[in-house]
């Protein structure tokens, strides 16, 4: 099985010899695991964005040169809770790491990129990728928060249980890529099979009560011991979750919200369609009198107009779901959200979109790829442009 010396597991591996064939490697992990973090101190600026096709669900790809001199390609795909596709995002990954998907070539090994605060939860992930029987470099990210708030794990007793090489990582501070480049360069001989009981024959459907059971075990052997979160975080998440505080705090960061947008985008938007007439009008005197002056004039430079000066608008909304989804509130906004959603045949999920659609439509359907419910998904569609 490939190894390497900054790894959890004994013995080292020699890096590729100079010629070889360097492989594809898949990048896979949960959401706001540092997935992508760890994808952009990888490749640099040596990386391009690009959708499925059929879907909007994008992906990442971007090349790692060896010491050895190869190339080595490395693809971003869409964080995931599972391997079961429920989601167009579970969906893709799943087809990728299945060699499904002709327009990528199958990936040769795997980077599974886990939270290590968040490890036990995440572990049955862990079980699903493993059993694919491809080489896989378990990087726990974020050490240094798991070390800063009292968390610890064996990362040897980790690796034995799951009879792969496991690393801790930073992907934000660096720590722990030594180990992660040499894995790429070492990661071309398949595995032995791994046998886990709580997946089914087809190694990744699982029972996920006995999946988590088993993930508990793993990490009990392992000596994981779970950071504590922030006091301040429980502090607020006890205000912004309360049944009564919550929803009350989330209509008033709605109302603020828009207020805010309507308020600055007025002048903005009187300002650029001022422009555009004065712009029109100036651009009109230098023409004669003709159909082509009618086209330019009133259809291409007022059509023009009448979208543009809706952009204040859209970029101060998406300004402010930005600042909110980075505080975190977003997510919880939509825990707040989802029993008023119901009451429509909705989830809290659908929120996100829908709040997008005030600005854009086209945005908001494809945020709506995140909704695993079928039916949930085509209904907010259906919604978004109204």
């Amino acid at each position: 099985m490939p190894d390497c010396a900054g790894c959890g597991t004994g013995s080292a591996v020699a890096a590729a010899p100079a010629g070889a064939r360097a492989g594809t490697v898949a990048i896979v992990g949960p959401p706001n695991s540092g997935k992508s973090t760890l994808f952009n101190r990888l490749t640099g600026l040596r990386q391009k964005v690009a959708n499925f096709p059929g879907v909007t669900v994008e992906h990442r790809t971007g090349t790692v040169r060896s010491r050895a001199g190869a190339e080595i390609q490395v693809i971003d795909l869409p964080g995931v809770y599972s391997l079961e596709p429920r989601s167009e995002d579970e969906q893709i990954t799943h087809d990728v790491l299945k060699s499904l998907r002709r327009e990528l070539p199958p990936p040769d090994a795997v980077l599974l990129i886990l939270d290590s605060t968040n490890l036990n939860r995440q572990l049955v992930l862990a079980a699903q990728v493993l059993a694919l029987r491809l080489p896989t470099l378990v990087v726990l990210n974020m050490a240094d928060e798991l070390g800063q708030r009292g968390g610890a794990v064996d990362v040897g007793e980790l690796s034995r249980r799951l009879d792969t090489p496991v690393v801790l990582a930073s992907a934000r501070s660096g720590e722990g890529m030594g180990a992660v480049l040499e894995f790429l360069e070492s990661a071309l001989t398949p595995p032995p099979r791994i046998e886990l009981p709580v997946l089914a024959s087809s190694g990744v459907a699982c029972d996920i009560p006995k999946c988590r059971e088993w993930a508990a075990q793993v990490g009990t052997h392992a000596r994981y011991q779970a950071p504590l979160p922030p006091a301040w975080t429980r502090r607020l998440d006890a205000i912004l979750l309360h049944p009564v505080a919550g929803p009350a705090i989330f209509a008033l960061v709605v109302v603020a919200v828009f207020q805010t947008i309507f308020s600055l985008a007025r002048p903005l938007m009187e300002g650029l369609q001022a422009i555009m007439l004065w712009s029109g009008a100036a651009l009109g005197a230098l023409l004669p009198d003709s159909p082509l002056r009618s086209l330019l004039i009133e259809g291409v430079w007022g059509g023009v107009g009448s979208v543009l000066v809706f952009l204040p608008q859209i970029l101060l909304l998406f300004l402010f779901i930005g600042i909110l989804e980075d505080s975190g509130y977003l997510a919880r906004a939509a825990v707040i959200a989802d029993r008023t959603m119901a009451r429509f045949g909705l989830q809290g999920k659908s929120f996100i979109p829908l709040l997008s659609a005030h600005a854009c439509a086209v945005p908001a359907i494809l945020a709506t790829r995140t909704i695993e419910n079928k039916r949930d998904r085509i209904a907010t569609i259906l919604i978004a442009p109204f």
